[in-house]
């Protein structure tokens, strides 16, 4: 075997497990769309924004599988923890909240 595939090898099999956490089924892990959705929920009212309720079912039609049972209590969870940490936000981190938050509702049509 090549000296040089020797030294690569480990690399490539590293970048190809990384690409691969990257796919579909990594972002569409119930416990991760929870927690960052909860956050974005919570962020709606710290941010004074207002979502399309419409919209947030389309996401959760289609990121959440129906079998998920621990959805709703990881979002409860995730929003419950969001809005004590968002009560000790100074006002960059809120300017930094606000502004991904809005970014994010307006990719999924949360807000137009």
């Amino acid at each position: 075997m090549p000296r040089g595939f020797v030294v690569v090898a480990p690399f490539l099999l590293a970048a190809t497990f990384m690409l691969t956490r990257v796919g579909p089924a990594a972002a569409d892990d119930p416990l991760e769309v929870a927690q960052g959705l909860g956050r974005v929920i919570a962020a709606e009212t710290f941010c004074g924004l207002t979502f399309d309720r419409s919209a947030i079912e389309a996401f959760v039609e289609k990121r959440v599988p129906a079998t998920a049972m621990g959805f709703i209590s990881d979002l409860d969870t995730s929003i419950w923890a969001a809005e004590r940490d968002f009560a000790e936000a100074g006002p960059s981190t809120k300017a930094a909240i606000c502004a991904h938050a809005r970014r994010f509702a307006k990719a999924h049509g949360f807000i137009r």
